[in-house]
């Protein structure tokens, strides 16, 4: 009973408010709004705070953070060594890894701990803007109207593209050409339309 009131004192209760808010940030803010369409941010917040109470309670336990940061760093690459996450899920993984472990093991103040964290949200937002991320995609188009293929058409080809698409096409691969159903598959290279500091 005395263990659960040492544990549940303010100083934990705030590390424990700072790292849940800072996560929300960094996922809710930054990773969901950059890619919507990702199943992972739910999973990221629970790992997250899942690493704060452990290493919350392991520390009276005589661990270095080395060690700590170390233990959960393997214990991710294990934990996720089936499911192919792309470098990006890898760097959010080890940026919620670190604040958690700051969070809870740190002998930073609350002032400096919030610091610190809105430090690493604010590079990590940065780093996502077209500074740093391809300004270029591409996507594959089944095109019924192969009289504009030709090399000669090309500005038709890419103002008509334009239209359809409503991007700016920057380059036009083209593929498979069937002549029996009047078709090309082409691959479209487009400007993806960010604000730079979005």
């Amino acid at each position: 009973m005395n263990l659960t009131f040492e544990l549940l004192n303010t100083d934990f209760l705030t590390r424990f408010a700072i790292n849940f808010v800072s996560l929300i940030v960094l996922l809710r803010g930054i990773y969901y709004r950059n890619d919507a369409q990702s199943e992972s941010s739910s999973g990221f917040l629970v790992f997250g705070n899942g690493v704060f109470f452990v290493t919350a309670l392991l520390h009276d336990v005589e661990m270095s953070m080395g060690f700590a940061f170390g233990l959960f760093a393997v214990f991710s690459m294990l934990r996720y060594r089936t499911e192919t996450l792309s470098v990006r899920d890898m760097t959010y993984l080890f940026v919620l890894i670190a604040i958690s472990l700051l969070s809870s093991v740190s002998s930073l103040s609350m002032m400096e701990l919030t610091g610190v964290n809105a430090a690493l949200c604010i590079i990590t937002r940065f780093s996502e803007t077209s500074l740093f991320t391809k300004t270029i995609e591409h996507k594959l188009v089944r095109y019924e109207n192969i009289a504009l293929i030709k090399p000669s058409e090309s500005q038709q080809l890419y103002a008509d593209l334009e239209q359809r698409l409503g991007v700016e096409v920057t380059n036009v691969e083209i593929g498979d050409v069937d002549f029996l159903r009047d078709s090309a598959l082409l691959k479209v290279f487009y400007r993806r339309p960010v604000n730079p500091i979005e």
